[in-house]
């Protein structure tokens, strides 16, 4: 739901249902039909623009599969549990473990550490604007104390949920975290941690923790379901959304509402009384499985399948062979997919294109499956002839009508890699 309040576009049935199916949760919060109602909706959008999906979004993507695949099982074994309750404890904090322990280990790059370019400046700079200052850079030792805190809070305190003593101090440090992202406009990634950090301290053998909880959701569920909806009207309808990659006034007005309900439930959590149990044995396969899924998805930049959406946000992480950045591992020796590397440069492209594709764009190297994808998707729109001079091995190409070149055509398995643009040498922008 908050999702698509944050949509940069106008998706209003999924919008509608997600709402409704909250709404109707507080009334029957028994009946499984309104989570599948939303699960089902979002599916159906995830899955015709998967991969091309923000990290938020596609941990969304995977609990909506798991869920699915809960219920199905349900249905087809009358109702036998397909997770006892110490793996149901381990799932959740395995995968949250690894979630957050790969933002921080993609951090660990030149890019992130540098003092004037780091995404720490990028992130910050949405903070400073809330609270009416500038964007001028940070002073030295600020920027390498929030460095030194976001590994802190990404690679040390996540090991504290694999332990039961730990887990509830763990919990609670991530909650602050993604109260202060609150204040930089990530709603919808901080809701999403709302619902995957409970679950490492919920004890799934006792159904008077949930009994003690969901009750007291309610007016979590009704201030987000508020707030969706004037979010989406408000920074979608009425156009306030984003502007020149900055955040519009409404933008952060919407946030705040949500930092209300944010607030209130991180504290229904950490107040109410819930023993932490142990977690069950991680070499079940039911653990292994999804927990070697993660892994694979969070080094996907390491072996070239992608680079975006897998957890590499706001890092600076540059991976292309012979540019890598890592302070750890070196991708001339661990890349296996070669599409990243087979790119090209935007010399010249005319206005039309420059809105797909933004006006900086001789300021990158683009994979050529990911030019190609994106001059497709331009075309369907444009209908004047463009032309474009690109650099390919070497070479300038001149491009005189573009939607008639081969370099607009892809294969259909191509849409299944996702890489961001490579900034070109000197060029220290932030990029996630």
């Amino acid at each position: 739901m908050v999702h698509y309040g944050f949509t940069v576009d106008l998706l209003l049935w999924p919008m509608l249902t997600a709402t409704f199916a909250s709404i109707f949760l507080l009334f029957r919060p028994a009946n499984i039909f309104w989570p599948l109602m939303a699960v089902g909706t979002t599916l159906t959008d995830y899955i015709t623009n998967y991969p091309e999906l923000s990290n938020h979004a596609v941990i969304q993507f995977f609990i909506c599969l798991g869920v699915l695949f809960l219920v199905l099982h349900a249905l087809a074994t009358n109702n036998k549990a397909f997770l006892n309750a110490h793996q149901k404890t381990t799932i959740f904090r395995v995968s949250v473990f690894l979630i957050y322990f790969f933002s921080g280990f993609h951090k660990l790059n030149w890019g992130f550490l540098d003092a004037d370019q780091s995404c720490v400046h990028y992130l910050n700079g949405y903070v400073v604007r809330v609270l009416g200052g500038t964007d001028a850079i940070m002073p030295l030792p600020i920027t390498r104390f929030m460095q030194l805190a976001t590994f802190f809070l990404e690679l040390i305190v996540p090991f504290g949920l694999l332990f039961s003593r730990t887990c509830k101090w763990a919990v609670f440090a991530l909650f602050l975290f993604h109260g202060y992202l609150f204040m930089a406009g990530f709603a919808h990634f901080a809701s999403t941690s709302l619902f995957i950090l409970p679950g490492c301290l919920l004890n799934f053998n006792k159904n008077e923790d949930a009994n003690k909880i969901i009750p007291k959701l309610k007016p979590y569920i009704i201030i987000s379901a508020i707030a969706s909806v004037l979010c989406f009207v408000w920074c979608n309808v009425y156009d306030k959304k984003f502007t020149n990659n900055l955040l519009s006034p409404a933008f952060f007005i919407c946030c705040g509402i949500y930092m209300i309900a944010f607030i209130y439930a991180a504290r229904l959590f950490w107040k109410t009384d819930i023993a932490v149990s142990n977690m069950g044995a991680i070499r079940h396969y039911k653990i292994l499985l999804p927990t070697i899924f993660i892994f694979l998805w969070g080094m996907e930049p390491y072996y070239g399948l992608s680079n975006r959406a897998n957890m590499s946000m706001y890092s600076n992480m540059i991976t292309m062979v012979g540019r890598d950045n890592h302070l750890l591992i070196n991708t001339h020796y661990t890349k296996v997919i070669p599409f990243e590397e087979d790119y090209i440069e935007m010399l010249s492209a005319p206005p039309s294109l420059q809105k797909y594709f933004g006006s900086d764009y001789r300021y990158y190297y683009y994979p050529v499956i990911t030019f190609r994808k994106k001059a497709a998707e331009a075309l369907t729109r444009i209908k004047e002839p463009v032309t474009v001079k690109i650099r390919y091995k070497e070479n300038e190409i001149v491009i005189k009508d573009l939607k008639q070149s081969s370099w607009s055509q892809s294969k259909w398995y191509h849409r299944y890699f996702y890489y961001r643009p490579t900034p070109k040498p000197g060029y220290g922008v932030c990029v996630w």
